[in-house]
């Protein structure tokens, strides 16, 4: 069974909704008219917001960065990855754009980094 408010599930036999507190009843009158920015889960619902597209915060790419390239820099790049997911989630698209930005420049460097200091690196120790 579902909210008829929130639309999440509830027990069958509830009396009233664990997540927005609505009563069950069919006959009974809403509390009061709810709008998305009331949420229970505030950074939520700005996710799933159509008018504000989505931002590329590169987190894939430093996971492989930090994995096969140079893991200090693949780690920060994960760190500015998720400061951007996390913006995005709160709505702040222009804060979550510069994380991104950010997450980005360091998957590069780290790519960088990888292919061109570490054989060297390598090299060296290897004499």
């Amino acid at each position: 069974m579902y909210c008829a408010y929130c639309g999440l599930p509830i027990e069958r036999d509830a009396a009233f909704c664990t997540y927005c507190g609505e009563s069950t009843d069919p006959n009974a009158a809403p509390a009061a008219k709810r709008t998305v920015s009331d949420s229970l889960t505030p950074g939520i619902d700005s996710v799933f917001r159509e008018d504000m597209p989505d931002v590329n915060n590169y987190l894939v790419q430093n996971i492989l960065a930090a994995l096969f390239c140079f893991l200090p820099f693949g780690l920060v790049g994960i760190a500015f990855s998720i400061l951007s997911g996390l913006a995005f989630a709160d709505g702040d698209r222009e804060k979550a754009v510069g994380y991104a930005d950010a997450a980005k420049a360091i998957y590069r460097c780290a790519i960088a980094v990888g292919i061109f200091f570490v054989p060297y690196v390598f090299a060296f120790v290897a004499d």
